[in-house]
């Protein structure tokens, strides 16, 4: 629709959905298809571009997002809108972004591959999926140099260098998402992911399903976003939220662990 947002991930799903299409259908046309630009503010000038144009500036603007040690910059928030305070200083981390990306753009530079072979991307495109592969590992070095608790992943510093879903949080211990996309890109070395899935079973699996985040919070807290004035267990803060339960679920499945998966 055009809306701006200064949310981190807003412009990615675009892609996303691309590959995703992609991956099922091979229908290359796809990426010279022509849509609008949404208006400069201020501007009368209409542009158009095709889905490729759009897909890469989204993901060459995420690459210019990030923080001075490498991270995903939160910004107004992320997928998770109730983050609504942790970056809106233009100083706070998401770490579940870091994994977003990272395979994101390995994704993106596979089907480059495959769409050049098909001569429906130009052979230049070739030194752009080179790029973005680097990226992806330089980012997998550094979530996994910075963010990894322990246990587990952080979910994401706030303007002020605190930081969520850490062993050390009083509240917001540890958080679903940042577990799950770890694995689902691959970004948790082999080494560290039985104690990531223990993790999660422990903390966040329940009789109803995997909760978002655990401990709720209990006091509202700007420095984290609105997610705090919800009620205890409540929608975002320690809730189970269904969007998040079924990429829980996707993860357990990639896994071979139909148990797990049919338990969910």
């Amino acid at each position: 629709e055009g809306h701006p947002s200064g949310y981190s991930d807003d412009l990615l799903w675009l892609p996303f959905v691309m590959m995703s299409y992609l991956k099922e259908t091979g229908q290359w046309a796809l990426l010279s298809e022509t849509a609008p630009f949404a208006p400069r503010p201020g501007s009368e000038k209409k542009e158009t571009g095709s889905l490729h144009d759009h897909a890469v500036r989204a993901i060459e603007k995420a690459l210019t997002r990030l923080s001075p040690r490498g991270l995903p910059l939160m910004g107004e928030a992320d997928w998770n809108d109730g983050l609504s305070g942790a970056g809106r200083g233009g100083k706070g981390e998401s770490v579940w972004m870091a994994h977003f990306l990272i395979g994101l753009l390995r994704d993106w530079a596979d089907m480059t591959d495959h769409a050049v072979a098909s001569k429906a991307l130009p052979a230049r495109e070739k030194a752009r999926a080179a790029r973005y592969r680097k990226a992806a590992e330089k980012l997998k070095t550094t979530v996994n140099r910075l963010a990894w608790d322990g246990a587990w992943y952080w979910r994401a510093t706030t303007d002020d260098g605190t930081v969520l879903g850490s062993k050390k949080s009083k509240e917001g211990k540890i958080f679903l998402n940042a577990q799950t996309w770890a694995v689902l890109n691959d970004v948790v070395p082999p080494a560290r992911r039985k104690a990531l899935l223990d993790s999660l079973e422990k903390n966040l699996y329940g009789p109803h399903g995997p909760l978002l985040l655990t401990p709720a919070y209990t006091t509202p807290d700007e420095r984290v976003g609105y997610l705090t004035r919800y009620s205890p267990t409540t929608r975002e803060n320690g809730g189970i939220y269904m969007h998040a339960a079924v990429w829980a679920l996707q993860m357990e499945c990639s896994l071979g662990r139909a148990k797990k998966a049919w338990e969910i």
